[in-house]
């Protein structure tokens, strides 16, 4: 798989991570991005505060970060001209830390563009899992990160009427070394995030979210009980406590990047190791997620009363 470096892309992840307004962004970057090669002034506050807003609205509205739209045209990414000059007033502050990591985000692509066909297996064995067999065109980004070896983040953006997927991997800073298990394990899920989107498997998931409790929880965490059971069944596959994952890497996982007070993780990855053994039988039998899997893991996460 080809992994770009759109310049255009990673200026929208940047002030998306900038103003920190959603599960997705990472705190860390915005502390260190905002210091760096200056304070924040009082314009670029302003106008953080406005396109927060956009960023909120879009995401009330569409169940979908912003980002987004940058693809819709299905051609090289543009930001809409009417929100440009917002973003333009960041560009001294992203032009600082892009210059530095984009040789490195070329490096980085690269080698995650050989990544699919190394775990193919384990990837078509994933596919089988959720049952998908639809046809899907996939595209993968490199973007900054700020200490990308401590602290990463990547994301997986679905037009769902084009049968579209965008992985994003916030890994610009990463130092390659003779082993790079971190950002694999990152990538393979969400590559891997590809195959819920089978029709069998949403229309499981969306039936049985219904009955998810914690709605306090899953309010103050800001995510939908769909998508939070959507998580918890691919991190029980593939991520720091997935079963494939393990296969692969073993005990280095306990190793992994540092999510120490991050609860929205913490909370999943809790269930996801619960269900452990129920995930091994499955994969082991190569058996297809069902209406039994998806309903246990909704039971795994409501409290016993």
């Amino acid at each position: 798989m080809k992994v770009i470096v759109d310049r255009n892309i990673c200026l929208v992840c940047f002030v998306h991570n900038l103003a920190n307004w959603h599960l997705s962004c990472t705190p860390s970057f915005a502390a260190y991005w905002s210091n760096l090669p200056s304070l924040m002034s009082t314009e670029e506050k302003t106008t953080l505060d406005h396109l927060t807003r956009l960023f909120k609205d879009y995401f009330d509205q569409n169940d979908e970060v912003w980002i987004r739209e940058l693809f819709v045209a299905n051609q090289k990414a543009t930001i809409p001209a009417e929100n440009l000059p917002y973003f333009d007033i960041f560009l001294p502050r992203f032009n600082f830390f892009y210059e530095k990591q984009k040789e490195n985000m070329l490096v980085v692509s690269r080698y995650l563009g050989g990544l699919e066909d190394k775990f193919l297996p384990q990837l078509l064995q994933t596919r089988l899992f959720y049952g998908f067999d639809e046809g899907a065109e996939v595209l993968a980004y490199v973007t900054l990160s700020a200490n990308a070896n401590k602290q990463a983040s990547g994301m997986l953006l679905e037009m769902k009427e084009q049968k579209r997927y965008f992985v994003v991997m916030e890994y610009g800073d990463y130092h390659l070394s003779d082993d790079n298990w971190t950002i694999d394990n990152v990538y393979l899920h969400e590559i891997a995030h590809v195959f819920q989107c089978s029709k069998v498997f949403k229309r499981m998931v969306e039936k049985a979210s219904k009955n998810m409790g914690r709605e306090d929880s899953l309010k103050k965490m800001g995510i939908s009980p769909k998508d939070m059971l959507t998580e918890i069944i691919h991190a029980s596959l593939w991520g720091e406590c997935g079963y494939m994952s393990r296969l692969i890497y073993g005990d280095k996982l306990n190793d992994g990047l540092d999510q120490s007070g991050d609860v929205y993780k913490s909370t999943i990855e809790s269930i996801a190791m619960a269900i452990q053994p129920m995930v091994a039988e499955y994969l082991n039998q190569r058996k297809e997620i069902d209406r039994q899997f998806v309903e246990a893991v909704v039971r795994a996460w409501n409290p016993t009363p």
